[in-house]
């Protein structure tokens, strides 16, 4: 899916897409689409990665503090 809905930040001076957060520094929209067209718009993980199931994997224990 490309950027659909790209607006301009007028604090940083810089398109950027709402849904995934990229951002371009061009001077107008059609610039800035054509930056980001070559990028697919989907959010970034948030989550850590894990190990896969069946993996053998060491717990480390926390310190007391």
């Amino acid at each position: 899916m490309k950027h659909v809905n790209v607006r301009w930040n007028p604090v940083t001076q810089q398109w950027f897409c709402i849904k995934c957060g990229r951002t371009s520094d061009q001077a107008n929209v059609d610039a800035a689409f054509e930056q980001l067209d070559p990028y697919e718009c989907h959010v970034p993980a948030v989550e850590a990665p894990r190990a896969e199931p069946g993996t053998e994997t060491v717990g480390l224990m926390k310190k007391p503090y």
